[in-house]
């Protein structure tokens, strides 16, 4: 059974594609992009992430077992060399501040996202957008009839050519328009 390791589905996405669509973002994404919005994808591993300015110190996350949430003159910190990815934390964590990135999925666990929303993509001429990560090769969601699949893997060596192009030159494009 083929699964991948998916850090966001997002649904009624208007930005990745024509129509509205279902954007699945993958882990493990080989670009290292200087205007990428999803650096949480780079690595192919579930990792953990944690957001100061959400934590409301209610202290549930000492439920880990590394003891890689520590509080110092009232803050909370997190020691993410002592961190061994158990997660437990995020489990635990009612506001959201810790939270697991990357959790395994089959290809039918997202198609049930997916297919939920064929109305949408009916009406507007949207469908899936694959981001990135492992499944990048793996052509059983491209299978499923009657969606319109945009992959921008497809376009993985084309930033590569771009990004060798301008790490040997001085000037930095503001934009890089891929689409259409």
């Amino acid at each position: 059974m083929v699964k991948g390791l998916v850090f966001n589905i997002q649904r009624f996405s208007l930005h990745d594609g024509p129509g509205i669509r279902t954007a699945v973002f993958m882990k493990g994404c080989p670009l290292r992009c200087l205007w990428c919005h999803n650096p949480e994808g780079f690595y192919g591993i579930p990792e953990l992430e944690y957001n100061p300015t959400k934590c409301i110190g209610c202290g549930r996350c000492s439920v880990c077992p590394s003891g890689c949430h520590v509080t110092r003159d009232g803050v909370h910190l997190f020691e993410r060399e002592r961190c061994v990815r158990c997660f437990m934390c995020a489990d635990v964590c009612p506001a959201g501040a810790i939270l697991q990135a990357g959790r395994e999925y089959t290809v039918d666990e997202v198609m049930k996202t997916v297919e939920s929303d064929r109305a949408y993509y009916d009406n507007s001429g949207g469908g899936l957008t694959l981001s990135a990560g492992v499944l990048k090769s793996d052509s059983r969601i491209r299978e499923r009839k009657g969606f319109q699949y945009r992959d921008r893997d497809e376009r993985v060596r084309a930033f590569r050519s771009y990004q060798r192009y301008f790490s040997s030159r001085r000037s930095v494009p503001l934009r890089c328009k891929t689409d259409e």
